[in-house]
């Protein structure tokens, strides 16, 4: 259903601060520690 997928991946959410589901993760992953730099 198109109207979901952009419900849920595209469109801005305010409690992601605005951004989209993708944006999001992406930005979440950009700034995450890589799992071998954490011990």
């Amino acid at each position: 259903n198109a109207y979901l997928a952009y419900y849920n991946h595209r469109r801005p959410h305010m409690a992601l601060g605005g951004l989209a589901p993708l944006e999001f993760l992406a930005k979440m992953q950009a700034e995450s520690v890589p799992q071998s730099q954490m011990y």
